[in-house]
């Protein structure tokens, strides 16, 4: 594996202003990431990159962000990862997966195989190859399904509300039991809504990018049910902060991520077609949709997570970049 540090005239991300405090200090290590092409995969690859770390991304370029890459990638999935690449390195974030509630009700059995069979694969190839290599799982607020008003922490209970749901608390779950019965060093993060920059705005992309796409063709912004359904909404770079404490050591085995703040889908949707000048259109409600997520994520802010809680001014940051995406440096400046 070799370190790569390009860093081009274009090639500013959300690395060169991630939480500076982390910058100093921090022992480098080889670090794996599977889904390094996609949205958040492409942010924490970079800025852990920024870090001095060596990165090797993973990736079946099924689902690519546009963000441009500061560190090599191999074309494949999760499951195709050897033992061999594994034996000299530290930390395996695992990213890799599908992730749209929608599809998984009318593709259930293909986010079962690619979500628990392919982690499956890869605990396999960890426990025979590495067992003392730092295993990340990226798991999802979606496990808790609908919440009942108030801050879900980590012993909240699972209702998991969708095949994707189900497949990431199964593979969760595997996780578990390969540190309990392996001995392998686990680490789980919980991530609620994520948005930002290079996020993926297609059929099964997030919708906040969605939005923002209609907004930007002079389209209505098209909102599901009446819009009450409510979600914690973060920026990517928050996400990308607890991925690089989690490297570090520094969560705990099981954790939350997100603003600690729920956003009605209709006050977020107002918000976009005001700034777009353009009306909003409802369509009947997504079955068993999900209506309430907040995180409380008091546990890892005990750790020292940083907590963003300026929504509004992110997604307005976000929509002005949408409109100039090549406007750089100051994209992330809201971090520094």
């Amino acid at each position: 594996m070799t370190r790569n540090n390009f860093a081009g005239p274009n090639s500013f991300t959300l690395c060169s202003l991630i939480e500076n405090r982390y910058n100093t200090g921090h022992t480098l290590m080889r670090i794996i990431i599977t889904g390094a092409r996609g949205f958040a995969g492409a942010h924490l690859g970079n800025a852990l990159t920024a870090r001095n770390h060596t990165v090797l991304g993973i990736d079946d370029l099924s689902a690519p962000s546009g963000n441009p890459v500061r560190f090599p990638i191999k074309i494949g999935k999760a499951r195709s990862l050897k033992g061999d690449l594994l034996k000299d390195t530290d930390v395996l974030i695992h990213l890799a997966a599908r992730i749209n509630v929608d599809e998984s009700i009318l593709e259930p059995s293909l986010y079962f195989t690619e979500n628990v069979g392919d982690t499956l694969e890869l605990l396999e190839t960890v426990r025979r190859h590495a067992p003392r290599i730092k295993f990340i799982y990226a798991s999802t607020s979606e496990v808790y399904g609908s919440g009942d008003n108030s801050p879900m922490s980590e012993v909240h209970p699972l209702r998991p509300a969708s095949p994707y749901a189900v497949s990431k608390l199964a593979a969760e779950q595997l996780c578990a039991n390969y540190r309990d019965i392996h001995g392998l060093d686990m680490t789980i993060a919980r991530n609620f809504n994520t948005f930002g920059e290079y996020q993926r705005d297609g059929m099964y992309g997030g919708v906040i990018p969605k939005f923002v796409s209609q907004g930007l063709a002079k389209k209505p912004i098209t909102v599901f049910g009446d819009g009450t359904q409510s979600r914690d909404y973060m920026h990517v770079s928050q996400a990308i902060n607890g991925y690089i404490m989690a490297t570090e050591g520094r969560m705990p085995a099981l954790f939350n991520c997100g603003s600690g703040q729920s956003h009605r889908i209709i006050d977020i949707a107002k918000a976009i077609a005001k700034k777009f000048h353009v009306p909003i259109t409802h369509h009947e409600p997504r079955p068993n949709e999900v209506q309430y997520l907040c995180v409380d994520c008091r546990l890892a802010q005990k750790h020292g997570y940083p907590v963003t809680t300026d929504f509004w001014a992110m997604l307005d940051s976000y929509c002005d970049w949408r409109k100039e995406p090549q406007s750089s440096p100051h994209e992330f400046a809201h971090l520094a």
